[in-house]
């Protein structure tokens, strides 16, 4: 049958709704033939026909449309769509000739009639294109890469811990929108992501300019409130010594730092903190809440200890949910970055023959700045994470779906600090970093209805993805520490301070290590020597490894010309090898 069939008669251009309709009104004996058949709009012949069931080929509202007909019914359509969106909400979503070959094989283990490809085990193109007409409902999409982490992280147990004590935190001071700010961090490269561009139909290759094969990147700290007023931006240069002409085309009031990699670093935070401290005016009697990732980085005990002399709230975001929990990464990185991406090609267009810089960073930065930071973008990014105004059921049931595969319920090896808003004022950052215990069951439905017209189902044809894990390991185990707990609250201050502390040194032990050795003169004999692991030490020419991380009964041989030391094992010779040059001698 063509793709795109076009009719050449009205015949049967009734819908089955009507005739369904027509039909059981004659049976209830609301309506006669005719008037049936006027009311509805069918024939009233048909009407006849189907109505008394003469048709013995057909169900009482199809239509005989020839030779031609469906290979599936459309109630194992149905299924056939409800299993394939089952599994794009579980990330696991199949490709069209995925698709395909599930059809041959669910046509072949029922046996239903088909004119699919035998040798190929796979339906035609033909049936896919008439499959998504049929069934409006799915199309074809492009995925959004989604890590596992993150598809196992956001789970509704966690997404509904952090709500509550986020919304608790909120009732116990009164704050204001214009006190809630959200701050992130985000990479921008010399090299810019190209767009689509208008070019010669059927050429293989279509290229664009760019400023090199690996751009450098530069780390840019945007900080924004749940009203759109938007604080300076930071900028961290991936180089050793800082140049003030490197932030000249910069938004006003930008602090601009170098830091050799680049990255955020505990250090550099809390220079961020003063920074956004004098612009927020916080204190202990006027707070404000700062939302943050759970980064390293954001962590120090310095930083802390300021945020909390200064009335500055941390709350941490739980992990591997920013994507969609977090203001910034939900409604202004990404206009961000296309307007960035503009911008160097727009440049590199009007600049020929030069390439963009860490000196052209800043303005390039400030141009696109300029129209990603609107009051508009800022209040739907907290609108809607559900932040601001507060709304724990801001996310539909399908986005937690992906959590189902690997759902298992959470048990405490040990209790949890105890953590309550009573302390509020003498605790004011709020950490949460892991599942939390007891959690609440999905309402979401996870599983569809099975029909029982099928012989071997669809479940067992296409499996449900759901994750294995090792006997006698049934429920995860989650440590005291990685529960939701206040970071500068006492208990937790002196923790994080006894880890920062310097760790004693191991205690030196003596090892008897056999080595042998040789001098060109003469054939030494071996001898195992006591050697203290900071008197004597070496590392093997082959694997690097150190003489002094050796274990009892391995042999050292060393070169009879460059003195250097190595495994005997590694160089691959008998261990009592009287005269011993290695490979690089050789």
């Amino acid at each position: 049958m063509p793709r795109n069939y076009k009719r050449t008669s009205d015949r049967q251009s009734w819908s089955t709704e009507s005739m369904q309709k027509a039909i059981e009104a004659v049976r209830d004996n609301k309506m006669g033939w005719l008037m049936a058949s006027k009311t509805f709009g069918v024939p009233q012949a048909t009407l006849r026909r189907h109505a008394e069931a003469k048709n013995k080929t057909l169900e009482s509202t199809s239509k005989g449309l020839g030779s031609w007909k469906s290979t599936f019914t459309p109630d194992i359509e149905k299924q056939l769509v409800q299993h394939l969106k089952f599994l794009e909400s579980r990330l696991f979503g199949l490709t069209r000739t995925a698709v395909q070959e599930l059809a041959f094989e669910l046509a072949e283990r029922n046996g239903i009639s088909h004119k699919f490809n035998v040798q190929k085990r796979k339906a035609g193109q033909e049936w896919l294109e008439g499959f998504l007409k049929r069934n409006k409902d799915i199309s074809l999409r492009k995925p959004e890469a989604t890590s596992a982490a993150r598809a196992q992280a956001f789970n509704r147990p966690q997404v509904q811990k952090f709500y509550e004590l986020y919304g608790k935190l909120l009732e116990s001071i009164n704050f204001r929108p214009h006190r809630i700010y959200n701050a992130d961090e985000s990479g921008l490269s010399t090299v810019q992501n190209p767009q689509k561009i208008l070019a010669t139909t059927g050429r293989k290759q279509v290229g664009v300019i760019t400023s090199a094969e690996r751009g450098i990147n530069t780390t840019v700290v945007c900080c924004v409130n749940a009203i759109g007023t938007f604080i300076p931006p930071m900028m961290i240069f991936a180089r050793k010594n800082m140049k003030n002409e490197l932030i000249d085309e910069a938004p006003s009031g930008t602090l601009g730092v170098a830091q050799q990699s680049g990255w955020m670093t505990t250090e550099l935070y809390l220079k961020w903190m003063k920074h956004f401290q004098s612009f927020v005016k916080s204190s202990t009697e006027d707070k404000v809440i700062l939302i943050v990732d759970g980064h390293a980085s954001h962590k120090g005990i310095e930083t802390l200890e300021y945020a909390k002399q200064n009335g500055i709230i941390i709350v941490c975001l739980p992990p591997h949910c920013t994507h969609r929990m977090q203001p910034l990464d939900v409604s202004f990185f990404a206009p961000l970055k296309t307007y960035f991406n503009q911008a160097i090609s727009k440049w590199l267009k009007n600049h020929p023959g030069r390439v963009v810089t860490q000196f052209q960073i800043a303005g390039l930065f400030n141009e696109a700045y300029g129209k990603a930071a609107t009051v508009q973008n800022a209040c739907n990014g907290f609108k809607s994470t559900g932040i601001w105004p507060l709304n724990p059921e801001i996310f539909p049931d399908y986005m937690y779906e992906p959590a189902e595969t690997t759902n298992i319920p959470l048990v405490d090896e040990e209790a949890p600090h105890a953590t309550t808003f009573n302390d509020i004022s003498d605790a004011q950052t709020i950490a949460f970093t892991q599942p939390v215990d007891n959690p609440v069951q999905s309402t979401s439905t996870s599983e569809y209805p099975s029909s029982c017209t099928l012989a071997v189902p669809l479940e067992e044809i296409s499996p449900l993805p759901r994750g294995r894990f090792i006997s006698g390991q049934g429920k995860r185990k989650v440590k005291a520490r990685q529960t939701s707990l206040v970071l500068t609250s006492t208990p937790n201050m002196e923790e994080i301070k006894s880890k920062s502390k310097p760790k004693d040194p191991p205690e030196k032990r003596r090892r008897q290590i056999t080595k042998t050795l040789f001098e060109e003169e003469s054939e030494g004999d071996i001898s195992p020597q006591n050697v203290e692991d900071d008197e004597e030490d070496c590392s093997c020419i082959y694997c690097n490894d150190l003489y002094s991380r050796s274990k009892p009964g391995d042999d050292w041989l060393r070169c009879m010309k460059c003195s250097l030391w190595a495994h005997a094992a590694c160089a691959d010779v008998p261990k009592r090898t009287k005269r011993y040059i290695c490979e690089i001698c050789q």
